[in-house]
């Protein structure tokens, strides 16, 4: 897992427990940051395994004749959850790679 934020007017790819040396950040070397717009972006691929396992529970209902609609409706919500997250991070993703090929 990894995290994107901006500094500096450039983006910055960080994973948990790196040190980053940053221009023009208030504070003293070695005093911690708060970036609070930071762009957590997990895997796409643990959230695309979430969604299929979530696709999986919902065809084990479909094919229960006593399967509760309340059941399937939460599985409905928590997988438009993953999607949205999953779009979240395709978009960090490609932020990304844009402000790597400006130099950034």
């Amino acid at each position: 897992m990894f995290a994107v934020f901006a500094s500096g007017g450039k983006q910055h790819r960080v994973t948990e427990g790196e040190v980053v040396r940053l221009e023009l950040v208030g504070g003293e070397p070695g005093e911690q940051v708060v970036f609070d717009k930071a762009a957590e972006a997990a895997s796409a691929e643990k959230i695309r395994h979430a969604i299929e396992q979530v696709d999986a529970a919902l065809e084990a209902l479909d094919k229960e004749a006593d399967a509760n609609p309340a059941e399937r409706e939460a599985l409905e919500r928590k997988k438009a959850r993953l999607l949205e997250q999953l779009n979240v991070a395709e978009e960090a993703f490609k932020a990304l790679e844009l402000a790597e090929k400006d130099g950034g």
